[in-house]
């Protein structure tokens, strides 16, 4: 049985970019149980400790929903990142079984961010998508592991543009924004200047 989760941001009681996890749970559904019922609404009771502060909330689900999990999110910040090339790696949904993404991550020290590069194509980090800022515009790789429920927010308010991204045009840009639902756009942020050299499985 293929299992996905969600991971939804709540500050202070607010639940953010709800219809787009639900409408990303819903294209999941439809491929793996293309007989049950989508999701119409996704109700999430959010106990009386974490309606204040930063809080992921993470739902679980196959068919239907298995588990709901709150916990207090703490946001850490890159220091680096290495290039990972993998030209096998599949995860256009959000799988619970994250095992290739895990064994990239481990190839690193902590703090440092992975970027994994697919047919010499940018693609995501391991938990985040990426957007590059060239000193005037964010762009975000066109052909993403994961399209994110941040990332499509911010294509639809136009705060980033889609553009084929390869490994040498790194030097065109001047930093890094890690962005998933957890993290908008300038929140995890590297300096390109920290790049380190490639490292390949």
């Amino acid at each position: 049985m293929q299992t996905f989760f969600e991971s939804i941001k709540i500050v202070d009681g607010i639940i953010y970019n709800l219809e787009l996890h639900i409408s990303r749970m819903n294209r999941a559904i439809k491929m793996y149980y293309p007989n049950t019922n989508l999701i119409e609404t996704l109700a999430i009771n959010i106990p009386i400790q974490y309606k204040k502060g930063l809080v992921k909330c993470k739902v679980y689900y196959a068919a239907s929903i298995t588990e709901i999990e709150f916990s207090f999110y703490h946001r850490n910040y890159p220091k680096g990142f290495y290039y990972v090339k993998d030209d096998n790696i599949n995860y256009n949904h959000k799988y619970t079984n994250r095992e290739d993404l895990d064994a990239h991550r481990q190839m690193v020290n902590d703090g440092d961010e992975v970027i994994i590069v697919k047919h010499n194509l940018l693609t995501d980090s391991t938990y985040s998508n990426i957007c590059f800022w060239d000193g005037k515009h964010w762009h975000t790789p066109k052909y993403p592991l994961l399209k994110g429920t941040k990332r499509e927010q911010l294509l639809k308010e136009n705060k980033i543009e889609e553009k084929v991204l390869l490994t040498e045009d790194i030097v065109n840009y001047l930093k890094i924004s890690f962005i998933n639902a957890m993290n908008d756009l300038g929140e995890r942020e590297i300096v390109i200047k920290k790049i380190n050299p490639t490292k390949e499985d």
